[in-house]
């Protein structure tokens, strides 16, 4: 080959090379450029995915604290469901024991007017009877609260008395059931005598218990049965003496439980 053929064949080579020396040198910019846009985008996606991910756990936990609100308000909605139930009830018990204070407050009140009436019927005794019959017991002073042993003790023996002189009554004959205008089961109640003895046997059980109220209702219901029973009914009757000592009895035995008055 001609040197100027190989030189010119050289000459091409090394212009191919610079040529392509200069192409790659102007290639370096565009492919670090493409790189680092390569690497923001990547950077990018993977912020991305982590603000994903974190915006899902935060969703979730949203998710989580909206269902035990919910739970909280149905469970405070039943508790006031309960509250206002059991308000209800209480209520309704409250109610009920008013009603049964009422009823009890008219019953006492009843009672009270009673023995009002009792007391009252015990002082006919006094004007009923004949005057040589009468008690001279005078029942005065206030009803006392407790009773001491000399009390209970007198108590007891007028209460012994009182049981005696009632057995001691003859029974009622046809004619003072006829002047008393008795019903036909009035004899079978009457029986022995039993309304008055009957009194004796509450009396003593209010003597065991200390109860003065109680065994002053006794006194005034046998004071009434000598009225409605018995005062009647001595127009046809030896019954006069029997009548004043247990009248007497009654009288001494309401006496004893009063306090002397000021």
């Amino acid at each position: 080959m001609p040197i100027a053929a190989r030189l010119a064949v050289q000459m091409q080579a090394a212009d191919a090379l610079f040529s392509m020396r200069l192409m790659q040198r102007r290639l370096w910019p565009v492919i670090l450029i493409s790189s680092a846009l390569l690497l923001l985008t990547a950077g990018i996606i993977a912020l991305s995915q982590l603000y994903w991910i974190d915006l899902q756990g935060g969703l979730v936990r949203m998710r989580i604290a909206i269902n035990e609100t919910n739970r909280q308000q149905i469970g405070l909605a039943d508790q006031m469901r309960a509250a206002r139930l059991a308000l209800q009830k209480r209520e309704a018990e409250l109610e009920r024991r008013e009603a049964e204070l009422e009823r009890r407050e008219a019953a006492l009140q009843r009672q009270l007017e009673r023995i009002k009436q009792g007391y009252a019927d015990s002082d006919r005794v006094q004007s009923q009877l004949p005057a040589s019959r009468q008690s001279e017991v005078e029942v005065t002073g206030v009803l006392k609260s407790t009773l001491n042993a000399v009390e209970r003790q007198r108590i007891q023996l007028l209460l012994a008395n009182i049981l005696q002189a009632a057995a001691r009554l003859p029974p009622l004959g046809r004619m003072q059931q006829r002047a008393l205008s008795w019903p036909a089961k009035a004899p079978l109640v009457l029986k022995d005598h039993r309304p008055l003895k009957a009194q004796v046997q509450v009396a003593e059980a209010a003597l065991l218990m200390g109860d003065p109220v109680l065994l002053e209702l006794t006194a005034v219901a046998g004071q009434r049965l000598l009225i409605e029973f018995y005062a009647p009914a001595m127009r046809h009757g030896n019954l006069d003496g029997q009548l004043r000592h247990l009248n007497l009895l009654f009288a001494e035995l309401r006496a004893v439980l009063r306090a002397p008055p000021n």
